[in-house]
C-alpha cells in the first residue's frame, strides 16, 4: 500500500533521529550540571513552540467552522406527517425538480443560459433529510426521498387537480 508523501516522512524521521542523536552526544559531553542547564533552556523553547502551534490550531479550527456554517445555511431537513388523511398522492422530500401533480409529464427544463436557470437535482447543500409518517390514512402513493427529478404523480381519484396540487 502506498502512502501519500511516504518518502518525505522517512526523510523527516531520519533528520529528527540524527538531531536527537547529536543532541544526546552534546549533552553527554557537557557534563551533568551543564547538561541539566541546557536541557532546561531547550525545554523552555520547545514549550513555547508547542504553545504557538496550539494557538494556531485553535484559530484555524474556529475559522474553518465559521466559514463552513456560512456556506451551508441549512444542512438538515425534517418532513413529518402526523395523523394525516390524504386523498391523493403525497410527496415528502428535498431538492425536487420537475414534479407534476396532474398526471402529465412537465416540459423539459430550460437550457443553461436562458432566463430561468435550471440546476440539476442534488445541486443543493449537502445534509441529512428525515421523512417520517406518524399515523394517518393515505389513499394514494406516498413518495419520500431526496434529489428527485421528473416525478409524475397521478391526480387524485374523482377530481381534477390544479397546478398548485389542490383538488378542484
Amino acid at each position: 500500500m502506498t502512502m501519500r508523501g511516504g518518502k518525505r516522512w522517512w526523510i523527516v524521521g531520519a533528520a529528527l533521529g540524527l538531531v536527537a542523536f547529536a543532541l544526546g552526544g552534546f549533552l553527554a559531553r557537557a557534563g551533568l550540571v551543564n547538561a541539566d542547564r541546557w536541557a532546561s533552556v531547550i525545554g523552555v523553547f520547545l514549550n513555547i513552540a508547542g504553545l504557538v502551534v496550539a494557538v494556531c490550531s485553535v484559530v484555524q479550527a474556529r475559522r474553518s467552522r465559521q466559514i463552513g456554517t456560512a456556506e451551508r445555511p441549512s444542512e438538515r431537513v425534517q418532513n413529518t406527517i402526523r395523523d394525516g388523511e390524504v386523498a391523493g398522492p403525497a410527496l415528502l422530500g428535498r431538492d425536487m425538480q420537475q414534479v407534476s401533480l396532474a398526471g402529465d409529464p412537465l416540459a423539459p427544463a430550460a437550457p443553461a443560459g436562458s432566463d430561468s436557470p435550471a440546476t440539476p437535482a442534488g445541486g443543493g447543500p449537502s445534509g441529512d433529510v428525515e421523512n417520517r409518517v406518524e399515523g394517518g390514512t393515505f389513499h394514494g402513493p406516498l413518495i419520500m426521498g431526496r434529489d428527485m427529478r421528473d416525478v409524475v404523480l397521478p391526480p387524485p381519484p374523482g377530481g381534477r387537480q390544479g397546478g398548485d396540487g389542490t383538488s378542484r
